[in-house]
């Protein structure tokens, strides 16, 4: 399997624990309020001897971007293929 077929597959594993732990509701964007974006964080793992292990990928928000009181209990996400 070539490289870029196993990051795919780690992608869309990360995909599926998503969905499967209930992670987020799609629901429209309310009057007034901003996305915050997200990105894909791609790792090698390795193990205890610095040996690859396999890939690892996580979505993860761009909190950067919130406004504290304002959108740190829910947040609006928007996701770019």
């Amino acid at each position: 399997m070539t490289e870029g077929k196993l990051w795919k597959k780690a992608v869309v594993e990360e995909m599926d624990a998503l969905d499967k732990n209930e992670t987020w509701d799609l629901v429209k964007l309310l009057n007034g309020r901003k996305l915050v974006g997200c990105t894909w964080v791609f790792k090698k793992k390795l193990n205890t001897v610095g040996k690859f292990e396999k890939y690892k990928v996580q979505l993860v928000v761009k909190g950067y971007c919130q406004v504290e009181r304002v959108n740190f209990g829910e947040i609006f996400l928007l996701l770019q293929n």
